[in-house]
Order: structure tokens, then sequence, then C-alpha cells
């Protein structure tokens, strides 16, 4: 009996021992936004100072791309594997084909507006029909506002 016991605890110490530990088994996580600022990110760099990732065993990484489009690409590449961006960019993409799809929502939501010169000839947005409209940037969450 006693053998049977120092066998049983042996074959527990060396399971506990080989067990994977919080560190020991930490999954990657690469997660990129389209930019870093602390008032739209403010959860996730909460998470990130208080070790709130490496508590559940992941070792994140946070990239910040220039924009929405190579936020995206990094996506669709699988240089990240989770990124954080505007509702309208990730509909353009879906419609384009891109397979991705929306599985959180953060609660931001954007607030845009178009502006033009107080001299300008245009004074309402139904006379904006037929007009230009610049954006900062092809394909992004300006451009599907527009």
């Amino acid at each position: 009996m006693k053998r049977l016991t120092a066998l049983f605890m042996a074959v527990s110490l060396i399971l506990i021992l080989s067990a994977p530990t919080g560190s020991l088994a930490a999954e990657k996580l690469n997660f990129s936004t389209s930019f870093r600022g602390p008032q739209f990110q403010m959860v996730t760099l909460a998470a990130l100072e208080k070790g709130f990732f490496k508590q559940n065993g992941l070792d994140a990484k946070w990239f910040e791309m220039r924009g929405s489009n190579p936020n995206i690409q990094a996506l669709i590449s699988g240089s990240v594997d989770v990124t954080m961006e505007v509702v309208p960019s990730v509909i353009q993409g879906a419609t384009r084909g891109v397979p991705m799809i929306i599985v959180a929502n953060t609660g931001y939501t954007e607030d845009w507006a178009l502006w033009v010169r107080k001299d300008g000839p245009i004074k309402t947005g139904a006379q904006l029909r037929g007009q230009k409209v610049g954006t900062n940037r092809f394909g992004g969450s300006a451009y599907a506002f527009a």
C-alpha cells in the first residue's frame, strides 16, 4: 500500500510540475488599430498596462497602422490575428469580398461632418449633389461617409 501511495504521489508531482503555467503557455496575440489614441482605445490601453492579457494567458502585441486600409490588409495577410476598426471600413471590405466578420462592438460611434468654405457656393447638403468631395484617403472610412 505504501508503494502504491508513493507511486501515486510521484506521478501526481510529475504531472503538477509538467503542467503548463500561464507564463509558459502564453498564446501569442497580434492585434492592430488604425491609430493609438486613449480617447478611443482606453480599455485596450488599460488592459495592456494592468497585465490583463498576460493574466489570461495571452502574449499580446499591439500594432498601430496608418489607416483602415493597411489595418485590414494586415488582418487579411495574417500579420495580425485581430483588428479594431470602424464599422464602415469593415462593411466596405466585406462588400469587396474580404473574408472578415465583426465579432464584437466596442460601442464607439463616429461623428462625421462635411465642411465647406464659408464664402463658397454650397450652403446645404442638397447642393452637394454632383459636386466633388475630397477625403484624406481613398477607400477609408471618410471616403465611405462622403
